[in-house]
């Protein structure tokens, strides 16, 4: 078992609209929470090459938007990414929890239009 505590997580201000609390990894996966106000990526669209997301609502109100399709997120919906699927963020006050496998690493990250 491996416990992490929310003051142990790595924090990052991926953008002003966006803050994220990493809790650690190991290869096969891991998670993290994120704070979305406003637009993430700011322009453009996000994919990861290597992981797959489930995405949790944990509080707020937003969207999630591939190049196909939006979905409105509210508090207790999921959503599954596949890898190399563009997606961004539009949320007020949205707060997630996102669990990637394998493990995700700012490698694999990509912005594309």
């Amino acid at each position: 078992m491996k416990h992490i505590r929310q003051a142990d997580a790595q924090k990052h201000v991926n953008s002003p609209n966006c803050i994220v609390f990493e809790y650690g990894q190991n290869t096969n996966s891991d998670i993290a929470t994120a704070r979305i106000d406003g637009r993430y990526p700011e322009k453009n669209f996000a994919l990861s090459t290597e992981s797959e997301m489930i995405i949790y609502v944990i509080d707020g109100q937003g969207a999630i938007t591939t190049k196909e399709s939006e979905v409105t997120l509210q508090p207790g919906d999921v959503v599954c990414v596949d890898k190399n699927e563009p997606y961004f963020y539009q949320g007020s006050n949205l707060y997630i929890s996102m669990h990637s496998t394998p493990a995700w690493n700012s490698q694999q990250y990509r912005e594309i239009k």
